[in-house]
Protein backbone atom coordinates (compact mmCIF):
# COMPACT_ATOMS: atom_id res chain seq x y z
CA UNK A 1 0.00 0.00 0.00
CA UNK A 2 2.84 2.42 0.81
CA UNK A 3 4.35 1.76 -2.63
CA UNK A 4 1.06 2.63 -4.33
CA UNK A 5 0.82 5.87 -2.36
CA UNK A 6 4.42 6.78 -3.23
CA UNK A 7 3.88 6.02 -6.91
CA UNK A 8 0.63 8.00 -6.98
CA UNK A 9 2.36 10.92 -5.24
CA UNK A 10 5.21 10.86 -7.75
CA UNK A 11 2.78 10.84 -10.68
CA UNK A 12 0.78 13.74 -9.22
CA UNK A 13 3.99 15.68 -8.62
CA UNK A 14 5.07 15.23 -12.24
CA UNK A 15 1.63 16.17 -13.51
CA UNK A 16 1.48 19.32 -11.41
CA UNK A 17 4.94 20.39 -12.58
CA UNK A 18 4.01 19.94 -16.23
CA UNK A 19 0.75 21.80 -15.69
CA UNK A 20 2.69 24.80 -14.36
CA UNK A 21 5.15 24.92 -17.23
CA UNK A 22 4.38 25.99 -20.75
CA UNK A 23 6.10 25.86 -24.07
CA UNK A 24 5.46 29.22 -25.70
CA UNK A 25 6.08 30.31 -29.27
CA UNK A 26 6.96 33.89 -30.11
CA UNK A 27 6.20 34.73 -33.70
CA UNK A 28 7.14 37.53 -36.09
CA UNK A 29 10.24 38.85 -34.41
CA UNK A 30 13.73 39.62 -35.53
CA UNK A 31 17.00 39.28 -33.67
CA UNK A 32 18.36 42.49 -32.18
CA UNK A 33 21.72 41.02 -31.18
CA UNK A 34 23.48 37.89 -29.92
CA UNK A 35 25.68 37.61 -26.85
CA UNK A 36 27.90 34.51 -26.95
CA UNK A 37 29.69 33.28 -23.81
CA UNK A 38 32.80 31.12 -23.73
CA UNK A 39 32.79 27.57 -22.40
CA UNK A 40 35.16 28.92 -19.72
CA UNK A 41 33.90 32.08 -18.00
CA UNK A 42 35.03 32.06 -14.34
CA UNK A 43 33.36 35.41 -13.61
CA UNK A 44 29.89 33.93 -14.27
CA UNK A 45 30.18 30.14 -14.48
CA UNK A 46 26.42 29.59 -14.80
CA UNK A 47 26.52 31.37 -18.19
CA UNK A 48 29.30 29.19 -19.61
CA UNK A 49 28.45 27.69 -22.97
CA UNK A 50 25.33 29.83 -23.51
CA UNK A 51 24.42 32.42 -26.10
CA UNK A 52 21.79 34.99 -25.24
CA UNK A 53 19.47 36.07 -28.04
CA UNK A 54 17.92 39.53 -27.75
CA UNK A 55 14.78 40.11 -29.81
CA UNK A 56 13.47 43.37 -31.27
CA UNK A 57 10.08 43.33 -29.62
CA UNK A 58 9.23 42.85 -25.98
CA UNK A 59 5.88 41.09 -26.15
CA UNK A 60 5.52 38.19 -23.74
CA UNK A 61 6.37 34.53 -24.29
CA UNK A 62 2.74 33.50 -23.83
CA UNK A 63 1.67 32.59 -20.30
CA UNK A 64 5.23 31.91 -19.13
CA UNK A 65 7.32 33.84 -16.62
CA UNK A 66 10.14 34.15 -19.17
CA UNK A 67 11.89 37.49 -19.59
CA UNK A 68 10.29 39.10 -22.64
CA UNK A 69 13.30 40.56 -24.47
CA UNK A 70 15.69 37.61 -24.51
CA UNK A 71 16.16 33.84 -24.61
CA UNK A 72 19.19 31.57 -24.13
CA UNK A 73 20.56 28.78 -26.32
CA UNK A 74 23.23 26.20 -25.53
CA UNK A 75 26.26 26.76 -27.77
CA UNK A 76 26.19 23.04 -28.57
CA UNK A 77 22.88 23.49 -30.41
CA UNK A 78 24.73 24.34 -33.62
CA UNK A 79 21.79 24.00 -36.03
CA UNK A 80 19.75 26.52 -34.04
CA UNK A 81 22.72 28.88 -33.68
CA UNK A 82 23.34 28.70 -37.42
CA UNK A 83 19.74 29.72 -38.16
CA UNK A 84 20.01 32.57 -35.65
CA UNK A 85 23.19 33.83 -37.36
CA UNK A 86 21.45 33.72 -40.74
CA UNK A 87 18.44 35.55 -39.30
CA UNK A 88 20.52 38.35 -37.78
CA UNK A 89 22.71 38.84 -40.86
CA UNK A 90 19.71 38.95 -43.21
CA UNK A 91 17.35 40.73 -40.78
CA UNK A 92 14.89 37.88 -41.29
CA UNK A 93 11.76 37.21 -39.30
CA UNK A 94 12.09 34.21 -36.99
CA UNK A 95 9.82 32.15 -34.80
CA UNK A 96 11.42 31.16 -31.50
CA UNK A 97 10.12 28.48 -29.14
CA UNK A 98 11.08 28.57 -25.47
CA UNK A 99 10.30 26.13 -22.67
CA UNK A 100 9.90 27.56 -19.17
CA UNK A 101 10.15 24.11 -17.56
CA UNK A 102 13.90 24.17 -18.28
CA UNK A 103 16.28 25.96 -15.89
CA UNK A 104 16.46 29.75 -16.36
CA UNK A 105 19.04 32.42 -15.56
CA UNK A 106 17.59 35.73 -14.35
CA UNK A 107 14.22 34.72 -15.79
CA UNK A 108 15.59 34.09 -19.28
CA UNK A 109 14.20 30.86 -20.73
CA UNK A 110 15.94 28.36 -22.99
CA UNK A 111 15.27 28.15 -26.72
CA UNK A 112 14.12 24.72 -27.89
CA UNK A 113 13.40 25.44 -31.59
CA UNK A 114 13.77 28.19 -34.20
CA UNK A 115 12.10 28.71 -37.58
CA UNK A 116 13.27 31.22 -40.17
CA UNK A 117 11.15 32.65 -43.00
Amino acid sequence: MKKIILIAGAILSLMSHSALSEVAVKRSTSIQWLHAVSANRPAEPDTQGLSRVYVNDSSSWGATNCRADAADIQNGDSAILELLKIAISSNSIVTIEVDDSLPTRHGVCKITAVWIK
